[in-house]
């Protein structure tokens, strides 16, 4: 799919050349690196305390998922309605919540005390 621009977090991100290419098996999201730059920006103004390396392409807060889950789930859970447009004006859209979108830093080979973003730079 050529993607025209994409929303998340309600900050929208505009390109003319962008390829999104849907894994359903993948358990994460994988971003090139404009977009992933673009993105990062807009979670670092939700999520202040959240901790994003370009260099190593992953955003994560220095406390673990367990202690992060006040602030992510339930009521303090934020919708993010992930929004494609093509290049012939087809529409796909998801709905992330904050709440499904962390994992535990021993997933990715960090320690336990880091709660990390499913949401990847990709190499």
């Amino acid at each position: 799919m050529s993607a025209s621009d994409f929303k998340i977090g309600g900050g929208s991100h505009t390109s003319s050349t962008r390829t999104v290419l849907f894994e359903p098996g993948e358990p994460y999201i994988y971003l090139n690196a404009a977009d992933y730059g673009q993105l990062t920006t807009t979670l670092n103004a939700l999520y202040p305390t959240l901790y994003c390396s370009n260099s190593a392409g992953y955003c994560k807060f220095s406390k673990s998922c367990k202690e992060m889950k006040p602030e992510l789930t339930g009521s303090n859970s934020r919708k993010w309605e992930l929004i494609l447009n093509d290049v012939n004006g087809n529409t796909f859209s998801a709905d992330l919540h904050s709440e499904s979108q962390f994992i535990n830093g021993t997933e990715i080979g960090l320690t336990d005390k880091e709660c990390v973003m499913s949401i990847f730079k990709s190499t």
